[in-house]
């Protein structure tokens, strides 16, 4: 209970909601946090999800064990999830004093350069770029599969099907299939099939689902942001052109808990309208020193939080 009332202390610190009349995908945002990896800084930063205030350093250096931060999640018992890309390892933090309770998994021979992690299910899928696999890691941490070799070359995000049952994974353009997204039977490891040729998408660096049933994909070569029928693969619109000059390089992009869109670049997380790809806001800037590299991020909410704790490994 003591856990409970200092997560939700943390979590509501500050946040008031705030309303998007023109924004018809955007509802009131609700008191949050957002999770940052900075590569360049070797730490996991903490900022305010509505006002895009500095909080705090989470956790930082090679006592915490971090190197090279690829990516985090909120994760079961309410701990927050590192797949750390310079050790090959899954680090897991208490989630209000920042603290390392303990290395999750960790075997270079089967994961090397972890950049992503998500849960499916009491599983921890584990996105691994040097060995070109997905790791699936049970309750106990120890690893009970692994997919994708060779064909998830490049791979740096993925999002599962609202049924958990279909894996979209973001690569770069595969030599031989000629295309940058994958779909992978998430229980069998199988690949189903592959869309977006170079003509559509130069190199996919993040992937999310939208309210709308569609497959957002920003492309880190061209600076844009692209959605796809994940049913067919189909091309349905560009959200955010390149020429408008508005991203640069995006690395990361997820739905925010307002519905929102939210883009992470060199510049910072933009906060944008999924339907017209405006921007909104820019949320967190690079160029207030408190980051070096941002490579990804995570909203945690006092919902999220809860329901997390009460998953316990």
């Amino acid at each position: 209970m003591v856990r409970c009332i200092l997560l939700a202390a943390v979590l509501a610190g500050g946040c008031a909601t705030e309303a998007e009349p023109d924004c018809d995908a955007c509802r009131p945002r609700p008191p949050s946090t957002v999770f940052l990896t900075d590569r360049g800084g070797n730490a996991i930063l903490r900022y305010d999800g509505v006002t895009g205030q500095f909080e705090d350093v989470f956790a930082a250096g090679m006592d915490a064990r971090i190197d090279r931060p690829a990516s985090v999640r909120l994760g079961p018992s309410g701990y927050l999830y590192l797949a750390g890309f310079g050790r090959g390892d899954v680090v897991r933090y208490d989630l209000v004093s920042g603290a390392m309770t303990d290395v999750f998994y960790w075997d270079t021979t089967l994961l090397e350069e972890p950049v992503e992690l998500m849960f499916r299910g009491d599983e921890l899928i584990v996105l691994g770029n040097d060995t070109q696999n997905a790791v699936v890691i049970g309750e106990d941490g120890r690893a009970t599969r692994s997919f994708g070799y060779p064909d998830m070359r490049g791979a740096l995000d993925m999002v599962l099907s609202p049924d958990e049952s279909t894996l979209y994974v973001a690569t770069n353009t595969h030599p031989q299939h000629g295309s940058a997204l994958q779909v992978w039977d998430a229980a069998s490891g199988t690949l189903v099939r592959h869309f977006a040729p170079p003509s559509e998408l130069a190199s996919a660096t993040s992937v999310a689902l939208g309210a709308d049933g569609l497959l957002y994909v920003c492309d880190w070569e061209r600076s844009q942001i692209l959605r796809f029928d994940p049913d067919t693969g189909v091309l349905v619109n560009t959200v955010v052109d390149s020429a408008s000059g508005l991203l640069d390089t995006p690395v990361a992009i997820d739905f925010g808990p307002d519905g929102a869109l939210y883009a992470l670049d060199r510049i910072g997380l933009h906060r944008l309208d999924p339907d017209t790809g405006r921007e909104l806001s820019l949320l967190i800037s690079v160029g207030d020193g408190r980051n070096e590299r941002p490579m990804s991020f995570t909203f945690a909410t006092q919902t999220a939080v809860a329901a997390a704790i009460a998953r316990t490994r």
